[in-house]
């Protein structure tokens, strides 16, 4: 089932709100988490662009150790206790990084958060998490600002019981659909 999920991380709380669901999901299927951090060189380092001509060598060395550093510290959150959770962050542009990624890390989910832009700022801004859903040839999960859990939502004996006597992938499969609204792209 989903064996290797990769969760990318930007640094801010909305895609840090992937780590928990992704949490949930190895668990179920006893499974492994990648937290990858891009450096996106053309954004970090547009400043160049100006006409400062820094260490460009220095400045990216700065941004890989801060990448890690976030990342080493996300894989210690509460969520991830008792997983196994491994952190790589590469340079690229976003979409084109990450896929690549999971290609490489052989993965077989992406959980992930959009920053749910829409119209202009989304074609100014554009959407890492809409080209990756279209491109990728595994199942994303893209968790959106929308994300809400039913306030009476319970499982009563007999559905614990159901859910209990199904197959893991059925059972995620359920689980998902019902505690999620976002779809999850299927190959």
């Amino acid at each position: 089932m989903f064996q290797r999920i990769l969760v990318p991380l930007d640094g801010s709380l909305r895609a840090e709100r992937a780590i928990p669901v992704a949490a949930r999901i190895a668990s179920a299927s006893h499974g492994s988490i990648l937290l990858v951090r891009v450096i996106d060189v053309l954004l970090d380092f547009s400043w160049q662009m100006a006409g400062v001509s820094p260490d460009l060598t220095g400045a990216l060395e700065v941004a890989r150790a801060n990448a890690n550093a976030y990342l080493e510290e996300m894989a210690e959150v509460d969520a991830l206790r008792g997983l196994n959770v491994t952190t790589q962050a590469i340079e690229g542009r976003p979409a084109d990084a990450l896929l690549s990624v999971a290609q490489d890390m052989q993965a077989d989910l992406i959980v992930m958060s959009s920053h749910g832009h829409t119209g202009l700022k989304r074609w100014v801004l554009g959407s890492v998490a809409q080209v990756i859903e279209r491109r990728s040839s595994i199942p994303v999960l893209i968790l959106r600002d929308q994300l809400t859990f039913p306030h009476n939502f319970r499982l009563n004996r007999e559905k614990k019981r159901s859910i209990e006597r199904m197959s893991s992938r059925t059972t995620l499969k359920r689980l998902l659909s019902t505690f999620f609204s976002e779809t999850v792209k299927r190959v």
